[in-house]
């Protein structure tokens, strides 16, 4: 993300998020510790976690979600290699899959530990400078860009799922807060040091 922001230093990181074939986690874990790294947590959940003084995190994904996530974004981004873009080693998702994921990651933390300004700033950032097709997210994905509609219909169809979890209750809720932003920022255009 902080390619996104216009000055270098204004994105803080507090670690490398790095998806990788699941196959091979006896592998990435031998080169990380070969390379220093303390396996912080290992083969529990959908990443591991590896630590090396002073500051360097990394979480190694094996998935972006988890079983024990909200069952429909796990579900969806279970398997991710038909919506991953690039040549060679390193893959990526388009613009317009980049933002639903982004959306649905900030909704994670938003659920289990809660999130901040930091990601209501991404989403602004990242909606200014990309020009995306907007027609391909709302009609295949989860988010609309106007923050005066509050809903899409992949939030309604979690809000009204037959299973209903403390997930699917505030998905809707936090879209609508995340969408908000870009009326927050058109009313305060000028935030910290640097204007949006």
């Amino acid at each position: 993300m902080k390619e996104y922001y216009p000055k270098y230093g204004m994105r803080e990181m507090s670690d490398h998020d790095i998806l990788f074939d699941a196959s091979r986690a006896e592998d990435v874990r031998t080169m990380m510790e070969r390379l220093g790294f303390r396996a912080e947590h290992f083969g529990t959940g959908n990443h591991d976690c590896y630590y090396k003084k002073p500051v360097l995190n990394f979480e190694m994904h094996r998935a972006l979600f988890g079983p024990d996530h909200d069952e429909k974004l796990y579900a969806y981004y279970k398997d991710t290699k038909n919506r991953l873009i690039g040549d060679g080693w390193e893959k990526h998702f388009s613009p317009e899959d980049f933002y639903p994921y982004m959306t649905a990651h900030e909704y994670k933390h938003y659920s289990v530990s809660g999130t901040g300004l930091r990601s209501l700033l991404d989403t602004y950032v990242y909606l200014k400078k990309e020009q995306l097709d907007m027609d391909y997210v709302t009609a295949t994905r989860c988010v609309k860009t106007d923050g005066e509609k509050s809903g899409t219909r992949w939030a309604v169809s979690l809000s009204r799922s037959a299973k209903r979890t403390r997930h699917t209750r505030r998905m809707p809720a936090y879209i609508h807060s995340s969408m908000s932003i870009s009326c927050f920022c058109r009313s305060f255009p000028s935030i910290g040091s640097f204007s949006l």
